[in-house]
């Protein structure tokens, strides 16, 4: 099934700032959570806030999708696994396969769980506030390179690469 396996947090870096820092970190400026990242050798690709966040920070780090097509292939997923997904789920199943499938329409952790599952790969999810600093989690399915996404706690997702990656997907 979709391990939804939610990790503990992880704290890491500094836990104080202010502002919102253009959507970056919810509760702590982007420079916290950019400086708390380049501790992890890690770094935000910023992704426009379309409705697509979610499936676009994924899709920039894999080479077979773009955004749109990692949607659909979600709720095709999601469409024909209810057994699998249906523990996870909080709320009306066909909403959410309906949800996924719908251009711009804003996704949370079933569609993280979701994109784990089609893509096999786990999924980690960075957050930063001001009392935690940045933390992890991990949505597991697969044992793959980890897809890594920044969630600014509210209601925007961001692409994560290591300062390493030269190139990644075309998203």
């Amino acid at each position: 099934g979709v391990g939804a396996g939610v990790g503990a947090g992880v704290g890491v870096g500094a836990g104080a700032g202010a502002g919102a820092g253009a959507g970056a970190g919810g509760d702590v400026g982007a420079g916290v959570v950019e400086t708390a990242l380049h501790e992890l050798e890690l770094r935000l690709e910023y992704i426009p806030g379309d409705g697509n966040c979610l499936f676009a920070s994924i899709a920039r780090q894999t080479d077979q999708y773009e955004h749109s097509q990692l949607r659909k292939a979600c709720a095709e997923y999601a469409a024909s696994n209810f057994a699998v997904l249906d523990g996870f789920v909080v709320g009306d199943y066909s909403a959410l396969v309906e949800s996924i499938a719908t251009p711009g329409s804003w996704q949370g952790h079933e569609a993280l769980a979701v994109c784990s599952a089609v893509l096999e790969r786990p999924v980690e999810v960075y957050q930063c506030d001001a009392l935690l600093g940045v933390s992890k989690r991990v949505v597991s399915k697969g044992e793959g390179d980890p897809i890594r996404v920044f969630y600014n706690g509210h209601d925007h997702y961001h692409c994560v690469v290591e300062t390493r990656t030269a190139d990644v997907g075309t998203g």
